[in-house]
């Protein structure tokens, strides 16, 4: 009988809730860097062209939660202290670097009913006021049950559009809760996401993303604390101009820190 206590013991601590957990007072530090390196053939007219095409973004931003209602976040700021794009176009030796317009802002955001009301986002675009949404993204895959480590789930593809914040996302997003551990001094589930998505841009260019790596989420309080994925990503277009079809890798670097 003693033996059968410690088994269902040990069990049990291989079995893990995951939900979000916010309280008022919370403020991460979340650093975001993404890189892309895309080898496109352009076939314009029956001439054939051969393009490389990189970008990096980096982005830091200290979130804070201003107010909560039954574990949703309803009030929160971010603070941007970066927001960069850097691009190196077909033919040039030197990366172009721009300030995005959130850059140097802190954006209020409240939730109120099914609307957003932000202030400090003036200048800003409607599309990129969609990141800053009170949510934490990771969350939103988190299955209702609890799960023991070894479980694995597929994200509903109605949730993928969700995350991505775009109707046109769809593919297979599966995570898996690799382990339970101690980092920093808190207790972590690491996932291991694999995703497989594809989707259009906003000017029509097919995009597709295949990437695969770990997730690290803090237990007590279910916020992503790093994200660390490498993989592939293309891009099919078929204009009157020209035809394009390109390949190449990605990697895309999160770490969240609690102040």
């Amino acid at each position: 009988m003693h033996a059968l206590v410690m088994v269902c013991a040990l069990l049990a601590q291989d079995t893990v809730t995951l939900k979000l957990q916010p309280k008022v007072g919370d403020k991460l530090s979340v650093v975001e860097k993404m890189e892309s390196k895309i080898h496109v053939l352009v076939n314009a007219g029956g001439q054939k062209i051969e393009v490389d095409v990189e970008q990096r973004e980096s982005k830091k931003i200290v979130q804070e939660c201003l107010g909560v209602d039954n574990d949703a976040i309803t009030k929160g700021s971010y603070k941007v202290e970066e927001a960069i794009e850097e691009k190196k176009e077909p033919g040039q030796t030197e990366f172009v670097r721009i300030q995005k317009p959130a850059h140097g802002k802190t954006i209020v955001v409240e939730r109120k009913g099914t609307e957003f009301v932000r202030t400090g986002a003036e200048g800003i675009a409607e599309k990129d006021l969609k990141d800053f949404s009170l949510e934490d993204v990771f969350a939103l895959t988190f299955p209702k049950t609890p799960v023991a480590v070894g479980a694995s789930w597929e994200v509903p593809p109605e949730t993928i559009k969700k995350m991505f914040h775009d109707v046109n996302w769809e593919g297979l997003m599966k995570l898996t809760l690799k382990e339970v551990k101690s980092i920093d001094g808190r207790k972590c589930a690491v996932l291991d996401a694999t995703i497989k998505l594809k989707g259009k841009s906003d000017e029509g260019i097919e995009v597709m993303m295949d990437v695969s790596g770990p997730v690290i989420i803090w237990i007590d309080r279910g916020y992503t604390l790093g994200v660390k994925f490498q993989g592939t990503m293309g891009m099919k277009g078929d204009t009157a101009e020209a035809k394009m079809d390109g390949k190449g890798p990605l990697t895309l670097d999160v770490s969240a820190v609690p102040q």
